[in-house]
């Protein structure tokens, strides 16, 4: 089956996963971290989607734009903070990739 335009495939959703969380230190547990971020992201999600549009009904459109962008900060903030810590990151310890030159 033909892969389509503008999607990645199996291999480089796994590959980019073992690089990123490679860098943690410990690739396990930063798996689990963002697991555990992104169901609990899902759950605000849909609570905070069904409390505005069925219990104080503001419009569907209204209320994605809102709870989604409110969603992404929070979870940005966590995986800055939870999931990727500073500490704990090794890409600055380790020798940058050498820069790409136009002939």
């Amino acid at each position: 089956m033909p892969r389509r335009p503008g999607r990645p495939s199996c291999g480089t959703r796994a590959t980019t996963a073992t690089v990123v969380f490679r860098h943690t230190g410990d690739g396990r547990r930063a798996v689990l971290r963002y697991a555990y971020l992104a169901a609990v992201i899902l759950t605000i999600n849909v609570v905070a989607m069904d409390a505005l549009v069925i219990g104080v009904g503001v419009p569907l459109l209204l209320a994605k734009v809102v709870v989604e962008g409110v969603l992404f900060l929070l979870s940005y903030a966590a995986q800055h903070h939870l999931v990727f810590p500073a500490g704990r990151v090794r890409a600055a310890r380790e020798p940058a990739l050498p820069a790409r030159t136009s002939v």
